[in-house]
This record gives C-alpha cells, sequence and structure tokens, in this order.
C-alpha cells in the first residue's frame, strides 16, 4: 500500500485513474463468485457451470455407466466427465476425467504410431480401446477445490484438444 504522503503527493487524477485501472483489472476477471474456489467440486457443481454456459449437460444413467460422471458436449462432440476419488456418497471428488471416444469401423482401427505420435506432442492423453477405437482424455485435479474461472479455462482447453483430434484423426 502507498504511503498517505506518496498518495496524497499524486494529487487527485492520479488516484482516480488508478481506481479506474484497478477496477478494469478486477472487472477482466468476473465476479468475485467467479474466482472463488467451489468445494468440494461435485457433479452438481460442475452441471450448474455448464448449463449457465449454455451447455448440455445431464447425470449420466444407465447399467454401463460405473461411477459419477456427467454427460456433455462442446463444439458438437459428446464428451463425459468422470469423478475420481470420490468419498462414499460420490462427493468430494480428487479428480475430474474428461473423456470422449469414437467407434471407428471395424476395418479401419485407429492407428497405434499416431495415438503414441499425440502422447509425445500433445496435451490430453490418447488410447486406444480393446477394439482399437480411439479415446481422448484429459485429467484435471479438484482436490481443495476449483474456481468456477478455472473450470471453464479446462473446459476451453478441452474444447481445443477435441478439435485438434478430430481433425487429426479424421473424425468428423
Amino acid at each position: 500500500m502507498l504511503a498517505p504522503q506518496i498518495v496524497r503527493g499524486m494529487g487527485v487524477d492520479f488516484v482516480r485513474s488508478a481506481g479506474t485501472i484497478l477496477f478494469l483489472v478486477a472487472s477482466a476477471y468476473g465476479s468475485p463468485a467467479d474466482a472463488q474456489v467451489i468445494e468440494p467440486f461435485d457433479a452438481d457443481q460442475v452441471i450448474d457451470i455448464l448449463q449457465s454456459e449454455g451447455y448440455r449437460a445431464k447425470l449420466g444413467t444407465g447399467p454401463e455407466e460405473k461411477g459419477l460422471r456427467v454427460k456433455s458436449a462442446i463444439s458438437g462432440i459428446s464428451y463425459d466427465l468422470k469423478f475420481d476419488g470420490c468419498d462414499e456418497i460420490g462427493a468430494s471428488c480428487d479428480v475430474l476425467l474428461f473423456e470422449s471416444g469414437w467407434d471407428f469401423p471395424d476395418d479401419e482401427p485407429a492407428s497405434a504410431t499416431a495415438i503414441n505420435e499425440w502422447n509425445r506432442t500433445m496435451f490430453g492423453k490418447a488410447f486406444l480401446d480393446e477394439v482399437g477405437d480411439p479415446w481422448l482424455s484429459f485429467e484435471l485435479h479438484v482436490s481443495g477445490g476449483l474456481s468456477r474461472v478455472n473450470f471453464l479455462e479446462a473446459l476451453a482447453l478441452w474444447d481445443v484438444l477435441l478439435k485438434d483430434f478430430t481433425q487429426k484423426f479424421d473424425i468428423g
């Protein structure tokens, strides 16, 4: 903090300008609620954030579901958000895993070489499932909480990764 005598010597115009700059910088980061850490970071909060940003989001259901997951889509690509390291009631999770997979024709499986190249040069983990279909995942550690802004930044990165992955593997 500036000493009072220094502020007095700088004049009202400087203080007013500095206040305006601080206001504009703070505004660029959104509201204080956007920066507030959400803990525990759970499925209900993820659904609320996604829906408030205009994305569809619902809790995964059905006999094939294992563990807690949210189903959503971004840029026309469906994906799941899986929660790992959760307590016994499915809350207070440590890891949020973004994951998407594609079915390739049986006679045209994805190339393990291309998957390995992706993993050497790109962010996010690519892998082939047991029938040779490509998957992409991105792990986000949320133990200790996560702010809305940080979650939306991770979502924007996931969007870029999905677009790059679908382009590289000619998924359309």
